[in-house]
């Protein structure tokens, strides 16, 4: 939409809302995937994106607003894309993920039509795995932890990707995409660390470990995985 006509519409809602107690968060779409905000504006507090990649994060971190995916779908029917697709995004720093299901129709109401035509994903099963990335991301204090790859010094599958939330000294969220199992190398403080594999598919607790670290690299082995694997490292 034109950013004039945009900018009209931020103006009405303020002007609407101020003699409110409680006025409302102001989003604004940005664009298909990715891209960088060349003009934030001061009323926006979420940028949302559709079918958004993970670099519509890394791009836009700096800004210090909320980035949202708020549409996906257009790529496969199958659950593994749009599992990998919200924990990529969310381990990048994303603030949303909102998924459409199209296993939801007017005679399905409870959302258990699997044989559905619709441009995208959607199934009870994903909606179970998106709740493994919820209860994930909930076992942290997320607004204290920031992306930082750079804690991960290698071991990620070979065509892979990995992401990682971090506070530093404290806690480390990261998830890989891939097959396993593999050898993570994470750039630890020195300190005492219990370490946490976590299946992305079913929310079981795969391997668990704790050890004394005297700082820098720590090799850290991965169970066995198909797609992808979830790691929560926290101070002890």
């Amino acid at each position: 939409m034109h950013p004039e006509w945009q900018g009209r519409m931020i103006a009405a809602i303020r002007e609407a809302e101020k003699s409110l107690p409680n006025q409302h968060l102001i989003s604004l779409n940005v664009a298909h995937g990715s891209a960088r905000i060349a003009k934030p504006h001061p009323e926006v507090s979420l940028y949302n994106f559709h079918a958004a990649k993970p670099e519509a994060v890394t791009l836009n971190y700096g800004l210090g607003k909320a980035i949202g995916h708020n549409e996906t779908g257009g790529s496969r029917r199958d659950d593994a894309t749009y599992r990998i697709e919200g924990w990529e995004f969310i381990l990048a720093g994303g603030a949303l993920f909102s998924h459409l299901d199209f296993s939801f129709a007017i005679n399905h109401p409870r959302g258990t039509q699997l044989d559905h035509r619709g441009p995208g994903g959607g199934s009870p099963a994903l909606r179970q795995q998106l709740r493994i990335l919820k209860e994930f991301i909930h076992s942290f204090e997320f607004v204290k932890m920031q992306p930082d790859n750079s804690v991960i010094q290698g071991g990620v599958p070979e065509k892979g990707r990995a992401w990682a939330l971090v506070e530093p000294g404290r806690a480390y969220a990261i998830y890989m995409v891939g097959r396993g199992p593999a050898e993570l190398t994470l750039e630890l403080p020195s300190g005492a660390f219990r370490v946490e594999w976590i299946n992305t598919l079913n929310g079981s607790l795969d391997k668990e470990e704790s050890f004394p670290h005297d700082g820098g690299a720590r090799r850290l082995q991965s169970p066995g995985f198909a797609q992808g694997i979830a790691l929560r490292v926290k101070a002890e």
